[in-house]
């Protein structure tokens, strides 16, 4: 469980050097563009790019509307991992009651179990015995 945890936080942290990485050649790409935009003296020329400019204000607006949203499903995911981890985590370490019945005896054995260590053909008690049920024998659960 905690190594899902711990590559889900590597995928995180690469996405985010990522879009870092992408965020600054954007930024570096603007300013050659404006330098560009200052070395040429036609009107034209100058109109063009300020619409382009005017353009890229909306992309970047957009871009911006949709890193937050990036943002915030990326944290809902996250919240959510990690609430449905601590929940199965915390399932597994519920402790169960087996009444072990043997056909020769006419009281049953009574042990306690994490559920995470109750299997078809065996279990370990909270104690760390190894119990095997036989073929002869009849295993009830109480706690399911």
């Amino acid at each position: 469980m905690l190594s899902k945890l711990l590559i889900t936080l590597l995928v995180m942290v690469v996405a985010v050097i990522y879009l870092r990485y992408r965020r600054r050649a954007a930024n570096h790409s603007a300013a050659s563009g404006r330098q560009s935009e200052q070395a040429s003296g036609s009107t034209k020329v100058t109109a063009f790019l300020g619409q382009a400019e005017q353009m890229t204000q909306k992309q970047a607006s957009r871009k911006n509307r949709l890193t937050i949203l990036f943002w915030i499903v990326m944290t809902t995911i996250l919240v959510s991992a990690m609430a449905w981890t601590l929940w199965s985590w915390r399932e597994q370490q519920q402790e169960l009651t087996i009444l072990l019945h043997d056909s020769g005896s006419a009281s049953p054995v009574v042990y306690r179990v994490r559920r995470k260590d109750l299997h078809d053909d065996f279990f370990i008690t909270t104690d760390g015995v190894r119990v095997v049920v036989s073929q002869s024998e009849r295993m009830e659960v109480i706690g399911l």
